[in-house]
């Protein structure tokens, strides 16, 4: 198989000059790559076109499995060959995430390097960037799938939310100020958060329906708001910083 090709170092290229504008390149590097798995091939740009040709070479394509988990994942979370292969080939860079979305059978991951730790609101700044990054690289391959494409070599099955069993919830203690959570009633509020709706939140947690909403119930009763519309609970969660450690533990996979 013949990665290093005139048209896919050129489309990187194109890559790199479109994305100039929020890359430092001397402190970071990027990659964006589409993942299609019911066709199984894969289609990646990447502002460091050697590390591109490296990852191949090394075969952790082999390996894609474990990074198509929509969230945040750090590549210290991914087995011994991802961390070796980083260390020898990035010594430079201290840090390496990757943030996965999926849309159907395609998963999109934009990867960025860079020698410096990443931060939360960093984090939510590549996130908000990772849309127009998808722009760009789609607009790169649009006309030009079969030069750019390579087979995706990892057998891949879908990544879905798998919720706790219930009775692995240890009950531990949330605190924020006078507000105090168990670790099933934060569980609760991450869900509400990703807008799933009470009864498949009652199902994540093997209950009912009526227990989970007397436990949704029970959390407005300690945030003041019991009888006020969901909206008025979340401002209260957001000024508490409820909702920040939620979406940490939504976004964020260790």
């Amino acid at each position: 198989m013949e990665i290093n090709t005139p048209q896919r170092a050129r489309a990187s290229l194109l890559f790199s000059d479109a994305i100039r504008h929020v890359l430092d390149p001397d402190n970071q590097d990027v990659s964006f790559s589409f993942v299609d798995t019911s066709l199984a091939k894969v289609i990646a740009f990447s502002t460091n076109y050697q590390w591109h040709l490296n990852y191949w070479a090394c075969n952790l394509d082999k390996g894609m499995q474990q990074r198509l988990i929509p969230g945040v994942k750090t590549w210290q979370s991914y087995d011994y060959a991802h961390t070796a292969i980083l260390k020898k080939f990035l010594p430079d860079r201290k840090t390496k995430i990757d943030i996965c979305t999926r849309h159907g059978d395609c998963y999109e991951i934009m990867s960025l390097s860079c020698n410096y730790d990443i931060d939360f609101n960093n984090i939510c700044r590549l996130f908000s960037l990772k849309p127009r990054l998808s722009a760009v690289a789609s607009s790169l391959y649009h006309k030009r799938q079969d030069e750019l494409a390579l087979p995706l070599r990892d057998a891949v099955s879908a990544n879905r939310y798998t919720a706790q069993p219930r009775d692995t919830f240890q009950l531990k203690k949330w605190q924020f100020g006078h507000l105090v959570f168990t670790d099933l009633e934060i569980d609760t509020l991450r869900q509400l958060l990703m807008c799933r709706s009470v009864k498949e939140i009652a199902y994540a947690h093997h209950c009912s329906v009526k227990v989970e909403r007397h436990r949704i119930d029970n959390i407005k009763q300690k945030a003041g708001c019991q009888y006020h519309p969901n909206s008025a609970l979340f401002d209260i969660l957001n000024q508490h910083g409820v909702i920040q450690a939620c979406l940490a533990n939504c976004i964020i996979y260790r």
